[in-house]
């Protein structure tokens, strides 16, 4: 987008579904999709190209102040008010929860070879996860499912 022709930029869609007002927001790596994470406590997955919502995630029992994909693409991260961090897979829609902050979580981001995340909260701590994560979206989707099952 250039920046000199602010004029020429217009609202192409509107996705609508949150029940209450968003926070957060993110492209996919190849922008086809979007994540968007509201006060509702719902993260959804939307198609960039028609607007059309593709999953929505519940989980969370707080707002939803981050968002974000996997380097892939296969995988979310949230971060929420109610302390937790979340791994969504976005083809099963199931998720683990990480647990350790004392406080909202603030902001949650994956490594550039997506095998670790960071997360931020409101209780002055930045925490690293999820470092034995496996490189394989198809074994990452058994060891999520595995370790929501613990």
């Amino acid at each position: 987008m250039n920046a000199l022709n602010a004029e020429a930029v217009g609202e192409l869609r509107r996705l609508t579904g949150h029940t209450e007002s968003v926070h957060t927001v993110t492209f996919s790596p190849d922008s086809a999709q979007a994540l968007s994470g509201s006060v509702d406590g719902t993260i959804r997955l939307w198609a960039v190209e028609t607007g059309a919502e593709l999953l929505c995630l519940y989980g969370h029992s707080d707002w939803v102040n981050s968002v974000a994909f996997s380097p892939d693409g296969h995988m979310a991260l949230s971060g929420s008010a109610d302390g937790t961090v979340r791994l969504w897979d976005l083809s099963s829609g199931e998720s683990r929860v990480l647990r350790g902050h004392k406080g909202a979580v603030t902001l949650a981001a994956f490594s550039r070879d997506g095998r670790q995340v960071l997360s931020a909260g409101q209780d002055g701590t930045v925490r690293m996860w999820l470092d034995e994560l496996p490189m394989e979206p198809q074994a990452l989707r058994y060891w999520v499912s595995a370790k929501a099952r613990e």
